[in-house]
Formats: structure tokens, sequence, C-alpha cells
């Protein structure tokens, strides 16, 4: 049975955490939050918070505590147990050790930050101008110098620098005794005293003591990560990213499709280490051997299609924190809200970049505002929106940030720079997390494998306990029988530069030797040669699992894809403890799993479990061996049911073309039809589709000529043809049918297309025109703004069209509803397509449709594919 671990205990006071309440609005909230105890709830079962986000299973062995369980209370005092260093200077207070640095108090000042500096991992953010109790020293500008001078004084003395993150001045009205005043604020002579957060950072004597966070980038939007790491803006057309590219075809479609690392160093006296030396990009040997702080960029690729690769970053990476990105104009499509489901279900916390303010509407920008807001307060995610918009806002968030409760927001443009400063300042003051242990048993996780010339194989991964030093013998497996073999560590690097060791919490990579890297996968795991028993791999094993989201059932045999660190495979349901054998969305149920090849599982560990083959592979080495092979595409074969008098390609007047689900359902209920002919795409796969509407059973569509006017032809696409095969089909259905006026009917997700008119009203129906240069211009639909948004087979059509110069070609693009992540079909969609049908002078077929039959074919899955999805059908 896996355990989860359990969450570390320990209280902080309100008044050690939260600065005073005239620190600004954002410390206004929070303070509000703390004295009125908003955040406390009684515990309920994350079934009831988790059940609305799109991320499909979590394992783990006990019902989970609610976010509701915390506040922002809930934090580790930085100072507990520290006061039996300080032997006996407990009773001084701070503003006296700050002010009188007499031997004494500079001792006991340099002990206390000895200690915050040792919590924090190398640094500590210190407020000077507040009591370790809340109580603010009201020090004027004269006695403040003095206290940062005392400051640095002891920083020195314990080899760190300091760095102002923020100065304030504030003011207290006083009476004529000088005492603080309890009535109504009046007319009266103010002292002005000052306030500031300094960043106590330790420098490094080698790189093996480099502070080290690891930062989860998701999202469809990359340009930001090349803006931070190359330390140049952005030139609006995606200068910045193409640097973040590993690979051609990245290059090409612009989407990041494998885990990609980047780093952002900042020195001992918090200042950006620079990235670009006399016009070059710095290697990242030179950016570690200037920094004292280095954090880590995993980026993730933020598309649908490589959803299996984000997965294994989050789980196999270990990364701290997670930086959601979402872009303004775009708003919070389906994949947001995955992203942000898989954070939550492995916990690790999370900060949002709005970006593309620049280019954004301002009522477009409100929007995605509103809409993120109301999702992170929602039950599911349940978190405090934190807006960051000035410095204050930045160290204060920052310090909170261990809260599960708190999620920081900024809002930013990589072409003006507008609100990078704070980003880059809060990245700075983010704090090092405290959850592993270098006193356990070494144990570390296997991300990547390499074959290095003249080094041999090399692995890549985490630390997770103990440390590691070059020449150590460690246990490395399991292999197919699920033992493991004694294996020699003979170089550790950490950032591409050599260290003698590697410990807890640290990513490093090690040289092995004399072993094959065809013996070494992603998922195994080294540890410790004194490990008894010794370490075997696991086939079979128990877990508590949760089913946040499932379109279907689960029940056995049922195999799905398990992510569980870097363990990434499938695996096989035997067993549950259901009456019935069978799991839906929402059920809790200890269930026993079957591994395909053995893994190593710890008792306690976090899983992640999604549906198995529902998004493609995403492996660099699969995807490169199938980009490689020779793709020959077959010829389309069209099939008349009466041979045509001439040869060539069969003339009509109009030529319609549906797709799948919209378009094709539409045509599909026109009564007064013939059928002429059929379309078939050899090598076209139709076993996931359903396509049983007047067709053959390996038919891509049927073709039909209108029995009211015959130089009408339909053609409806029963399923949705893949990118692969659409301009196989568009060369095969313009070959063979040539008209003079051409119609296709297709739909759009609102996530796809981003007007740059304010005044775009996005209600049903909602219609857009793309039609080729020879086309007669239609003013009663409004043309489509960004017509390289258009996707498949509509635009392999136009483009066919456009290429070859026919005229009079349109594409009528209809709005599908978006939710939860689903591009739905709705009866406003197809009211649509039959008024942009009606104006583009095809009224008589128009008016043969009936959306409620079109509805009931695309509800019955007769149309488009029938991969497990919700089909919602609104009237």
């Amino acid at each position: 049975m896996l355990k989860k671990d359990e969450r570390k205990e320990g209280k902080r006071s309100a008044e050690t955490s939260i600065p005073p309440s005239d620190n600004g609005p954002l410390v206004d909230k929070l303070n509000a939050l703390n004295l009125n105890n908003n955040l406390s709830s009684s515990p309920s079962s994350s079934s009831s918070t988790a059940v609305s986000l799109p991320v499909k299973m979590e394992a783990t062995t006990q019902p989970q505590p609610s976010l509701d369980d915390f506040d922002l209370n809930d934090m580790d005092d930085p100072l507990a147990g520290f006061e039996a260093q300080r032997s006996g200077i407990k009773d001084l207070s701070l503003k006296e050790q700050l002010l009188n640095p007499t031997e004494t108090n500079l001792e006991s000042l340099t002990t206390l930050l000895t200690a915050r500096i040792r919590e924090g991992s190398g640094e500590t953010l210190f407020e000077i101008g507040i009591e370790e109790d809340g109580a603010p020293m009201n020090l004027t500008d004269a006695e403040y110098q003095t206290a940062l001078t005392t400051v640095r004084s002891a920083a020195a003395a314990v080899g760190a620098e300091v760095a102002i993150m923020f100065e304030k001045n504030g003011s207290i009205p006083v009476t004529n005794a000088g005492e603080p005043s309890t009535a109504e604020p009046a007319p009266a002579p103010e002292n002005v005293f000052k306030t500031a957060y300094v960043m106590i950072r330790n420098k490094p004597k080698s790189v093996e003591e480099l502070l080290e966070l690891r930062v989860a980038v998701v999202g469809n939007v990359s340009t930001l990560l090349g803006v931070l790491t190359k330390g140049v803006l952005d030139d609006g057309r995606g200068k910045a990213r193409v640097n973040l590219f590993r690979h051609k075809h990245e290059i090409d479609s612009g989407r990041t499709s494998s885990v990609g690392m980047e780093i952002l160093g900042f020195d001992a006296k918090s200042v950006p280490v620079p990235t670009m030396t006399h016009g070059r990009n710095s290697p990242w040997d030179e950016i570690c051997g200037k920094a004292a702080k280095v954090l880590s960029f995993i980026d993730l690729a933020g598309h649908e299609r490589y959803l299996k690769t984000t997965v294994f970053g989050m789980t196999g990476c270990a990364p701290d924190f997670v930086m959601l990105m979402i872009g303004s104009n775009a708003g919070i499509v389906g994949m947001t809200k995955e992203h942000l489901g898989l954070s939550l279900a492995l916990g690790v916390p999370v900060l949002v970049v709005i970006t593309k303010i620049d280019m954004c509407p301002p009522n477009v920008l409100e929007n995605t505002v509103k809409q993120l807001t109301k999702i992170l307060k929602s039950a599911g995610c349940r978190k405090i929106p934190m807006f960051v918009k000035s410095h204050e806002d930045v160290v204060v968030t920052a310090g909170n940030f261990v809260s599960d409760r708190i999620c920081p927001i900024f809002q930013v443009s990589n072409v003006t720079g507008e609100g990078l400063d704070l980003l880059k300042n809060f990245l700075n003051v983010l704090p090092i997390s405290q959850k592993y242990n270098k006193d356990e048993p070494v144990e570390y996780q296997i991300t990547d494998t390499f074959s290095v010339p003249f080094v041999g194989t090399v692995v890549s991964g985490v630390v997770m306990n103990g440390i590691v030093h070059a020449g150590d013998q460690l246990y490395l497996g399991p292999d197919g029988n699920g033992a493991f073999q004694m294996v020699t560590v003979k170089s550790i690097q950490r950032k591409r530069l050599n260290v003698p060791l590697a410990c807890a919490g640290q990513s490093a990579s090690f040289g092995l030797k004399k072993i094959r890297r065809s013996t070494i996968r992603k998922g195994m795991v080294m540890l410790d040669k004194e490990t008894t028993p010794p370490p075997r791999g696991c086939r079979e094993f128990e877990a508590e699992i949760l089913v946040l989201y499932h379109s279907t059932t689960i029940g056995h045999k049922y195999q799905a894809m398990l992510h569980c660190g870097a363990v990434r495979q499938t695996a096989r349901v035997l067993a549950m403890d259901k009456p019935d054998q069978i799991l839906r969305t929402g059920d809790r149920a200890t269930v026993r799993f079957q591994f395909l090849q053995p893994a190593y599982l710890k008792i306690g560990a976090r899983l992640d479990i999604d549906e198995h083959h529902r998004y493609q592979s995403s492996d660099e080495e699969d995807f490169q061996e199938d980009a490689n092979k020779a793709v020959t595409m077959p010829k389309p074969i069209l099939l008349w049911k009466t041979k045509p008098e001439q040869a060539g390609p069969r003339a009509c007047s109009t030529l319609i073309i549906g797709t799948a689900f919209g378009g094709s359902s539409l045509l599909h209920t026109v009564q007064s039809k013939t059928l002429i002919g059929t379309l078939i795409l050899p090598g076209v796969d139709l076993k996931d589709n359903s396509a049983d509407v007047n067709s053959p059973a390996n038919a891509s569509c049927n073709i039909y000529e209108l029995d009211s006017d015959r130089s009408v032809v339909l053609v409806p696409c029963n399923y949705e043809v893949k990118d692969k095969d659409s301009l196989n089909f568009a060369k095969a259905i313009m070959n063979g049918l040539q008209a003079t006026r051409i119609v296709i009917l297709d739909t759009l997700s609102p996530a796809n297309y981003n007007s740059t008119l304010p005044d775009i009203d996005y209600t049903y129906p909602w219609l857009r025109l793309l039609q080729t240069a020879g086309s007669t211009t239609v003013t009663k639909i409004p043309a489509l703004e960004v017509p390289n948004l258009v996707q498949n087979l509509g635009a392999a059509l136009m483009s066919y069209c456009e290429v070859r110069g026919l005229s009079d070609t349109y594409l009528l693009l209809s709005l599908q509803e978006f939710v939860y992540g689903k591009a739905l079909t709705t009866a406003g969609t197809l009211r649509g397509l039959k008024e942009g049908l009606v104006s583009l002078g095809c009224a008589a077929v128009a008016n043969s449709f009936d959306i409620a039959s079109a509805q009931v074919q695309i509800q019955d899955k007769k149309v488009g594919s029938n991969r497990t999805r919700e089909d919602r059908l609104y009237a």
C-alpha cells in the first residue's frame, strides 16, 4: 500500500510573517486574511475540491487534506530552534543590536544571521525596521543608515553580501508627549521612519555550494523564457524563443516538444549574471562561476499532443515551483487548466505570468484576468490570487509563497519589457524549499541518458536523498528482471561544471564506469550500496487512487500511463476493492496495478495516471526516428457510382464541402440528395471512427448531387481528417471535381482565434469568412483577420485553391464553444454555418438543413471521431 507523505508541520505567527498593515494594498490584504482567519475552515475531502480539474487520475493512499486546512499562518518560523544558539542574549531587542553595534550586540546579530542563512540554505530575506515580534522600530533616516551598516558588517563576518530589495518611508502621528496617538488623526507633527527588505546571501566558495531552484515552465508561451535567460527583448515575432529550441522541427513548428533546460544566475549581491558576453551566449560554466544562486528553468511542452512530456518533466525533474504562462490575448485555454490541475495534484506551488499585455486590447486582458481569478478561487483550486504590481508586493508575496494558498500573478510584455523587473526580482528572492535530507541513504532518479565521446555513459537526474561523491559505488536498476547491479560514479557535473560531490536536492550528471547506455533507461534509480536488504524492482503494487476526471469507466485490465517520479510506463489494473469493479469520476478506491517492466517505487510516493494513448508520443528519440522514415502517401481512390460520360474531373457549378462535426452533420441532413461517388484514402486508419452515415465502412466521405439542382455537389467528410492526410484529401477532391464556386463549412475554437479589433462580438451565432484572392468580397460576413490560424482540412483546401488560382472559393468558420478544454459544436455553431451559406447565395441548400437532426448525429457520434470525449450540446 502506498502511503502519502505527511505534510511538514509548523506554525508561523502573523507578527513575524506579515509586515505592518501600512505597507501597501497587497500587504493589507494579507493582514486582513490573517487577522480575520478567513482561510481556515473545516477539512474536506479532495474529491470535492478536485473533480472539476482536467487531470485524469492521481494516486494517494488516504484522503488528501483540503487546501482549506491551511492558512497564511501555516509557515515555518525561520527563527524556531535558534534561541538556544543565541545563549542568553534573547532579551536584547533587534533595534538595540542594530543601532548599538557593540561587540556583544554584533555577536548576537551575527548568530541570528548565521541561523537564518542556514535555515534558508544560504540566504535570508531580512527586514530592517521591524522587530522580531512584528513591531515597527520607527527608525529615522540616520538610524536606518546605522542599522544598514551594522547588518552589512554582520553579514561580512559570516561571508555574505547584502542587497537592498525594497525601501520604504513611513510616518506615525505623535502627540506632544511623544506617545502614539489613539484618538482620531489630527494635524500634528509626524515622525518619519524607514523600513527595508534586504537579501543576505552567502558567497559560494565553490560550485557545489551554489544555491539552486528548479522552476517548471508550462503553458503555450515560450518567448518569456528566452527573454529571461538570454537577456534580450523579443521583436514581436518570436526572436527570443528561437534560442530555446533544440530540434529543427521545433523551429519549424514554433512548439517545444522536449524537456529543455535553461538557467538564470544571480550573484551574491542579487544582480543577474550577464548571459551575453561580447555578442555571444555565455556558457553555463561561465554563468555558474559568477553566480551565487541559479534558477534552473525546466522548459516543458505546452501543446496538447506533448502532454506526456509535460507530465514526465513535472514528476521526474522534481521542480520546486511551477511558472504557468498565459497569453493575455488567448485567455485560459484547455491546456492551461490541464497544467494547473497537474500542479495542484502534485502539490507544487504555482505562480502565474500573463504575457503579451502590449498587444492585447484592454477589454480582452480584463476578461482573461477575470477568468483566471475565477478559476483560482474555484472549489478545485482554493487559491488566493495576488497581483504583483510593485517591489514591495514582490518581497511580501515571495516571503509568504510557502503557503499553499498564495498564487502570485505577474503581467509582463516581452517586447516592451514591462513587468519583467518585478518577475526577475521575485525569482531572485524566492526561498529555497527544505524537503531533501542529506543524512539519509543515497537515492538518485535518472531522467535522461547520454553517450559522450571519450567519457562513456552519462546519466542525468536529481539527487533525492544523501550525498554522492565521485568514486562512490551505487546500486543501479531495476533491469528487465527487477535486479540491481553495482556501478561506479567516476565523475560528477553540475551545470556543466565538474564537482567532487552532489547533495540532496541538486540536479547533477554522473559519468558511469564500464556500463553500456543500452542497459540504462529513464526511470531507473541509483541507491546507496549499503541498502539492506538489496533493492528489487516491483511489477505489481497497490495504491489508493482518486479519479479526478474520466470520460468513461475504469475496470479490470484497463491500461493507463503511470508517472511516479522519473518512472513513466504503462500499468494495467488487476483488481480493486469495489464490489462492481468499476471506477468513475469522483470515485476513490484501492487498486492493484501491474507494470509491463519492473520499476522502483517507494511507499508514500505520489502518482499521476493519465489515459493510455490519449496524447501522441513525445519521446524525442521516437519522434526523430519516425521523422526520418521515408513516407509515401497512398494515391486516393475516387469511385463513381456511374461511369462519367467524359474522362477527367466532373464539372459542377457549386461544390459544398463539410468538415466533421459541423459542416458534415448539416450536409447529411439534406434529404433530397443522390449518392454519385465515394472517396477512399488507402492507409488511413478508420478503426477509431464511426463514420456510419450512408457510407461504406472504409470510406473517407461520400459525394452527392442535390436533387433539385444537379449542378450542386455536396461532400460531407464523415470524420476528422488528420494533419498528414489533409493535403492528400484536398488534392483528391479538387482533381475529381471541377467547380465554379467552392464553399467549405468549418468551425473554429475561440481559443485559436484572437482578433485585434476591440469591438468583436463573440456571441452565437458567430461567423468569419476566409476567401481566395479571386473571390467576390462578401460584406455581410466579417473577414477573418488571422488566416494562419485555420488548421487541418480547411487550410489544406484553401491553400490548394489559392495556389491554383481558383476564384470564388470561400471558407466559412463558425465559432465553437470552449468549455473545460473541449471544443463543443453547439446549435449556435450550426446556425452560423447555415446563415453564412445563405449569404453566399446557396439558400436552396441552407434551407434544407435540419439543425436538430445534425445535433443528434453529433451526439450519437455518427460523424466525426469517436475518441473518448463528452459531446455536450446546447440549444
